[in-house]
């Protein structure tokens, strides 16, 4: 044991969870070999009332069960039973083969960490109807797709684990008076329905008809005012387009007008300035958000005077357009103030505050 205890404290600094292992995995330290050096071995893994699970671990499936061991070993909120594994809420759980989450598609791994997370911050989960549950975190009552981990990031996840550093530090601060904010890629209401607590008023554009219908259900469950909320793509001009689902992505946040995938459905297309323009009067906007999976150029393009009295833009930047995403906004004259820090890879997409001046 002591030596278990000294390998703990010499990984602390690379693991900054690994105490939790402990709670979950009776072999954490093997575990935490083949998760750095390959290998496969037989692991343990128990619940708080020490019913046991034996798992085939391999080097692949022990990265999953590290991400796991982090989430469920800061709580108690899980049972294991006859091979499954079940997430607790208060008046629910939901249950799950263990082997399939750690050895089946990416998608399904990252809804059940996911649903582990707001298990264990005692948010509240129970089904709506046999395709939607109504989630229940930080005074926010979310509309979520049974399956989809997009809705859970986008929805009572967001200012925790998915963007917290853009919630806190930009859109609260940035708000902290009111004002007016334009959302566009709007998702299921993440940024729409909190900049309305926050006071402001909100237009808000998103173009899947799916997350469009859930956009109005979180607006309507959380008592929201002062939203104008479109189903329409933003872009360079007025026109019918596809709209895309990229191959191996939850298809309720990343929907595109990018050419790649396949052709999820056919949208209304407008320039930004077409929409919120006559909504706007003489007001200046505080914030705009575009998060289009790419294709910001394009509804920066359509949107020239709403951003010409725009003070804050947050843009979601992808490497194939930054070079002439940050040459166009710089012609605006935006700066670059602020890099998010909550999720993302420079290498690939990555939140960006920028301030005109």
């Amino acid at each position: 044991m002591a030596k278990n205890l000294d390998l703990l404290g010499a990984l602390g600094s690379k693991f900054s969870s690994v105490r939790a292992l402990a709670n979950v995995f009776d072999d954490w330290p093997e575990l935490l070999k083949i998760y750095l050096l390959g290998g496969h071995a037989c692991i343990k893994i128990h619940d708080h009332n020490r019913n046991q699970l034996s798992l085939e671990i391999d080097q692949r499936s022990a990265v999953r069960a590290v991400s796991l061991g982090r989430v469920l070993g800061k709580s108690n909120s899980y049972e294991l039973s006859h091979g499954m594994v079940s997430i607790l809420f208060s008046d629910y759980r939901e249950s799950f083969k263990l082997g399939e989450v750690l050895s089946g598609d990416s998608l399904h791994f990252d809804y059940f960490i996911e649903l582990c997370y707001l298990s264990s911050v005692n948010a509240d989960l129970r089904p709506h109807d046999e395709a939607h549950y109504l989630v229940s975190l930080d005074g926010l009552t979310w509309f979520v797709r049974k399956g989809h981990e997009g809705d859970l990031k986008s929805g009572p996840s967001l200012s925790r684990t998915f963007e917290p550093y853009e919630y806190r530090s930009w859109l609260v601060s940035i708000l902290a008076h009111g004002g007016t904010i334009i959302d566009v890629g709007a998702n299921v209401g993440g940024y729409t329905v909190r900049a309305s607590k926050l006071g402001a008023n909100v237009i808000s554009l998103e173009p899947g008809k799916e997350n469009f219908a859930i956009l109005l259900r979180n607006i309507a469950s959380n008592g929201c005012s002062r939203i104008n909320a479109f189903n329409v793509a933003a872009g360079s001009s007025v026109r019918k387009a596809a709209l895309y689902a990229p191959d191996q992505a939850d298809e309720t946040y990343s929907y595109t007008l990018i050419k790649q995938g396949r052709v999820r459905e056919y949208v209304d297309v407008k320039p930004l300035d077409d929409v919120v323009l006559p909504l706007m009067g003489d007001s200046e906007v505080q914030l705009t958000k575009i998060d289009v999976e790419g294709a910001e150029l394009e509804a920066i393009d359509g949107a020239l005077e709403a951003l010409g009295r725009t003070r804050y833009l947050m843009v979601e930047m992808w490497p194939h357009s930054k070079k002439r995403l940050l040459e166009s906004l710089k012609g605006l004259n935006f700066r670059l103030v602020d890099v998010g820090r909550s999720w993302g890879d420079p290498t690939n997409e990555i939140n960006l505050l920028f301030k005109r001046t």
